[in-house]
């Protein structure tokens, strides 16, 4: 009996494909590696904004003068009715975008409606889009038409804006506390 009827001989053609799939395998595991690290930073750039939650906490007061500067424009008549609740409802776009470490700048009012699932803040959610949403007949409808769009004042929009600014992080602060009680019980 001879050994090299036991095994088969393994000949050029096997061995090139068998240092070829290698070869495939390591690509695809070097790209997998490569894609995941950008995801990971691409997200963390996201959560540690230049401005976390405890410091936009604290420059409310910023956020308060920009909203007041858009219905003191308005009211000048620096800019119409449209372009000011526009400018609203982006300031409360990007203060929840800050605090929630997630940009919500372009979302649709169906995108803002599923975050309710998504966070812990429900209440926030909540009034983050009954804020766009009100705000939205006032930015899109005919005042002609529409009645909420010609019944809502810039200045109710903003008072609007400002009660979701006021609210949001002791609304997120006792929805973390509700989420540390239930984990302990």
């Amino acid at each position: 009996m001879n050994l090299s009827n036991i095994q088969p001989h393994l000949d050029n053609h096997m061995l090139y494909a068998i240092v070829i799939c290698i070869i495939a395998i390591t690509i695809c595991f070097s790209i997998c590696i490569f894609y995941l690290s950008f995801r990971t930073k691409k997200i963390a750039k996201l959560v540690d904004s230049s401005s976390p939650s405890h410091k936009v906490d604290s420059n409310k007061s910023q956020w308060r003068k920009s909203i007041d500067s858009i219905v003191d424009d308005y009211n000048n008549n620096l800019i119409s009715h449209d372009e000011a609740c526009a400018k609203l409802a982006s300031i409360a776009r990007k203060y929840v975008s800050l605090l929630t470490g997630k940009d919500i700048t372009t979302f649709t009012l169906k995108e803002l409606s599923s975050l309710r699932n998504k966070w812990n803040n429900k209440i926030g959610a909540d009034k983050l889009r009954q804020t766009i949403t009100a705000l939205y007949p006032c930015e899109f409808a005919d005042r002609n038409i529409n009645n909420q769009a010609q019944q809502t004042s810039v200045e109710q929009a903003a008072h609007w804006v400002l009660i979701l600014l006021e609210s949001w992080s002791s609304n997120d602060r006792n929805s973390k506390r509700k989420s540390k009680r239930n984990s302990k019980i």
